[in-house]
């Protein structure tokens, strides 16, 4: 073998060592982004399915039933003027003291009741002793439903439909039931309920103004 034959060899050889020794360290000190993506990702999932189940739970077991509730009437009074405040601010203090709800929920449930209660009170809005809210779909706001299987929350199908390390939007619904979207923001690392497909204050506005 001639020394220039020789002399190509040792360079190939000594090149691959090289080559090889630089790959296992940047192997070694690349860290494994993919991985930890993928199991903050399934935890979240996890929480976040457990938040609407249990508050689903909390809802159907202890939260008092009825959102912006008229206030009673006085004798011949033929439509009602108004909500019955103490029964929202006993409502208020029953979503902040769950857990389950953001604050900007509870604000946002809160500035609904008071919209409604103006209505009613400058008469924008007439509501009719003995007929159903004109603030009202006739159905439940908190499930766009009127009926609803036994401990729903337990088998209800759960998806999200979009995430990230701050916020999510899901979408919920059992068999035969259209679905109803929820979201969600995560406050101090956990996750709360941000708004409800039945809580949207554009949509009460809208029942308002078409009086």
């Amino acid at each position: 073998m001639t020394v220039s034959i020789k002399f190509y060899y040792i360079f190939l050889v000594g090149s691959l060592i090289v080559f090889a020794s630089c790959h296992e360290k940047d192997a070694a000190s690349t860290p494994p982004v993919k991985a930890i993506t993928v199991n903050m990702y399934k935890q979240d999932t996890t929480r976040l399915n457990a938040l609407l189940r249990n508050m689903y739970a909390w809802y159907e077991t202890k939260c008092t039933k009825g959102d912006f509730m008229p206030a009673d009437p006085v004798a011949n009074q033929d439509s009602f003027l108004g909500i019955d405040i103490d029964l929202h601010q006993k409502k208020l203090g029953q979503l902040k003291s769950s857990g389950f709800f953001s604050q900007g929920f509870v604000d946002n449930y809160n500035q609904i009741a008071r919209m409604i209660d103006t209505s009613l009170q400058t008469g924008q809005t007439a509501w009719l002793v003995g007929d159903l809210s004109p603030f009202s779909t006739g159905a439940d706001n908190w499930c766009d439903c009127q009926d609803n299987p036994d401990h729903y929350w337990e088998t209800m199908s759960i998806t999200i439909t979009q995430s990230n390390d701050s916020s999510a939007t899901l979408l919920w619904n059992w068999l035969g039931k259209d679905a109803y979207q929820v979201e969600a923001v995560k406050v101090e690392g956990a996750w709360k309920i941000a708004g409800m497909q039945g809580f949207r204050y554009a949509n009460y506005a809208k029942m308002r103004t078409a009086q």
